[in-house]
């Protein structure tokens, strides 16, 4: 736990530090912001987000500066030609490909009922 913790403390110095200088609307910041949506757990990320308004990280933010002293900026632009996992995921639409309907496989794929549940061998 204390790993994640440190993780996910150190990826929003990272992205605080990217807004600093980068502003939140690049995409780099926002490439930071998903990585750090996806490592950092949801309360702590509420905590740091209060801090942030109290106004604790606003010489880092406003004026670009370091966190801390022996800080080293680690975000990286997006890829193009090896996309990584945030390219991947950017360019995706999450539409739900199914109907509130088809929710019960049960009654609308009878076949993977009696595979999955039942045991039945599927036809080869």
């Amino acid at each position: 736990t204390q790993n994640k913790q440190k993780n996910g403390t150190h990826l929003y110095f990272q992205w605080i530090h990217c807004i600093g200088n980068w502003g939140e609307e690049h995409t780099m910041c926002k490439k930071m912001r998903w990585y750090l949506e996806r490592m950092m757990h949801e309360f702590w990320l509420e905590k740091w987000e209060e801090k942030r308004a109290l106004g604790h990280f606003d010489y880092v933010t406003q004026y670009g500066m370091k966190p801390y002293k022996e800080f080293v900026p680690m975000y990286q632009p997006v890829k193009k030609n090896r996309p990584g996992a945030y390219e991947f995921w950017a360019d995706r639409d999450f539409e739900p490909l199914y109907t509130d309907d088809a929710n019960d496989w049960r009654v609308h794929a009878p076949v993977l009922h009696d595979i999955f549940v039942k045991g039945k061998k599927p036809i080869e």
